[in-house]
């Protein structure tokens, strides 16, 4: 018995998730005019010239997360039989619009092509080993077994820190100059001095690859630091042993370091290799191109000029033109002159090109699992392409469609929990449980001892302890939004160790805001999106069913048998 492609709602997410699927999946595409299998594997659909087979479906439903497999599929494989033939009915759709002749999905397709055969052959060319005795001379190197005392001067723009600098240079002691300059409220009473050793694992890594190869007595030049600058000097250090996660972070850096080293050596192989060679005549071309405006070289009639040549290849403009697209920043504008020229291409360009090059000279791209890899990769690219161009028929969301869904849903669109505490922050537990008993038994005020003896910055609190809590700050606030979370409205809480000391707090209230409009505009916008999309999608998919209907063929009595015994 066969019959036709249902035409009900399919289930949405799981058709999004099929998609998704089948894109990542090696192996999982059904096959495509193959004989009609038997035995265990017979075919159950046909869609076109795509034939389905039974394990194809239980190969689909092997790879849905394990909650998904254990609660959907028990008497619903025809539905992920559905999700299949759906699938197949929307790559039908995609070919027949011309989706994959599309400049764009050309462009995309090649990107993805040579990213890919790149990737393997640097995997298959490239080996990098890390032995112990190196790993210990980049520990050292790059101050990994070193903690570090450290003071630091923070000022609010560049300007002023070169000035701090120039004092400092002049032989003003450090710790005077960060008692008049620095607005880092912890720090500047003490001359600067964070009052602690620090791992390279607590700090920043931009920061931490500064500080941590600088000698003791040193002084660092201004560093950006969240929006204003710092000047850091380094006080003491203490040799330590390197714990494990920083070992494992040291050998990761270490081993992108050599692979980034062992790629240069053979990029520069393949180059002698291949026998790489400028096009002069094309470079001048295309420079005079590139000083009349990006407009100009950009242009189509500027793609199929030649720039460089190697053996069995070219290195034409719209390569060019395309990477600078895709580098931020990096505009074709920017480039005036034949070296400038040259050096972007040679840095941004002629690696893959090479790479790519000798990939296909080796055969990897007709490997079966690349070769499979890349056909994949090809329809989701249909899919995708197809699914722009299903949501340009909605048309962009308005102003007031935005206003009357924020206005419509009064429970959504809402902050995350916030708290107002108030606190007390001292460097040790003796001194916390003091400030405890005190004002458990009443005898001082416990706004009075936060500003007596609070070291918690006055940039985050008032004088007598108290600011608000987010939970999305508490990395900014190490352990304190936990311990807050656990307490109730009005107790007495500590004293709690958190990174900056010991803590004795108060809940004040917990409470949960609505955002804004302005707030919850992007939230709404993106909400909206999603909605059109399934309105969309529906409407495809009911036009493809209809379109296609007769292209589809259920074999239910096959099916019915295979997944009798499930």
């Amino acid at each position: 018995m066969k019959g036709t492609v249902s035409s009900q709602m399919v289930n949405l997410p799981m058709l999004f998730f099929a998609l998704w699927l089948l894109c990542i999946c090696p192996g999982l595409w059904v096959g495509c005019a193959q004989e009609e299998a038997a035995g265990d594997d017979p075919v159950v659909a046909r869609v076109a010239d795509v034939t389905i087979t039974a394990q194809d479906v239980r190969a689909f439903i092997d790879r849905l997360p394990a909650p998904t497999a254990t609660e959907q599929v028990a008497g619903r494989e025809r539905e992920h039989l559905q999700t299949l033939v759906d699938t197949e009915l929307l790559l039908l759709e995609a070919r027949a619009q011309r989706i994959g002749e599309s400049p764009a999905f050309l462009s995309r397709l090649n990107r993805m092509v040579r990213d890919k055969l790149v990737q393997e052959f640097k995997r298959k060319a490239i080996r990098v080993t890390i032995p112990e005795t190196e790993l210990a001379q980049y520990l050292e190197e790059q101050g990994f077994n070193r903690a570090l005392r450290i003071s630091d001067i923070m000022v609010t723009d560049l300007e002023t820190a070169e000035r701090v600098l120039q004092e400092v240079d002049a032989g003003v002691k450090f710790a005077e100059v960060a008692r008049k300059w620095s607005t880092n409220r912890e720090t500047a009473a003490m001359g600067g001095d964070i009052g602690r050793f620090v791992t390279r694992y607590e700090m920043r890594p931009a920061i931490a690859a500064l500080l941590f190869r600088l000698p003791v007595g040193s002084v660092s030049a201004p560093i950006p630091v969240g929006g204003r600058y710092s000047i850091f000097k380094i006080l003491e250090e203490m040799a330590m042993e390197p714990a494990g996660e920083m070992k494992k972070e040291a050998a990761e850096a270490l081993r992108r370091r050599k692979f980034a080293s062992a790629t240069d050596s053979l990029v520069a192989a393949l180059t002698q290799d291949l026998h790489l060679r400028r096009d002069e005549a094309g470079l001048l071309a295309f420079v005079e191109l590139l000083q009349r405006g990006a407009n100009a070289a950009a242009g189509g009639g500027s793609f199929d000029i030649v720039l460089y040549r190697y053996d069995d290849g070219q290195l034409d403009a719209a390569a060019v033109i395309d990477v600078s697209k895709a580098l931020d920043g990096v505009a074709l504008a920017s480039l005036k002159s034949a070296e400038q020229l040259d050096a972007f291409i040679r840095q941004h360009v002629i690696p893959d090109v090479l790479l790519q090059a000798a990939a296909l000279r080796d055969g990897i791209s007709d490997e079966e699992e690349i070769s499979t890899w890349l056909k994949e990769r090809k329809r989701h690219l249909l899919l995708s392409g197809l699914r722009g161009r299903m949501l340009q028929r909605h048309g962009p969301i308005t102003a007031e469609e935005i206003r009357q869904y924020y206005d419509a849903h009064q429970k959504k669109f809402l902050h995350p929990e916030q708290f107002d505490i108030q606190e007390i922050l001292v460097d040790t537990l003796a001194s916390a449980e003091r400030l405890r008993d005190m004002i458990e038994d009443g005898s001082a005020d416990m706004g009075d001892l936060a500003r007596a003896h609070s070291i918690r910055s006055l940039d985050v609190r008032n004088e007598k302890g108290r600011f608000h809590l987010h939970l999305h700050e508490s990395a900014q606030f190490g352990g304190l939004a936990e311990a807050v979370m656990a307490a109730d409205v009005g107790e007495l809480v500590g004293p709690v160790e958190v990174r900056e000391g010991f803590s004795v707090f108060r809940v004040l209230s917990k409470e949960r805001k609505r955002e804004s409009f302005e707030e919850a505009k992007w939230a709404v916008t993106s909400q909206l999106r999603r909605g059109k999309q399934r309105q969309a999608f529906n409407e495809l998919l009911r036009e493809v069913q209809d379109r296609y209907g007769s292209e589809v063929e259920i074999y239910g009595d096959r099916f019915t048998s295979a997944f009798a015994a499930r």
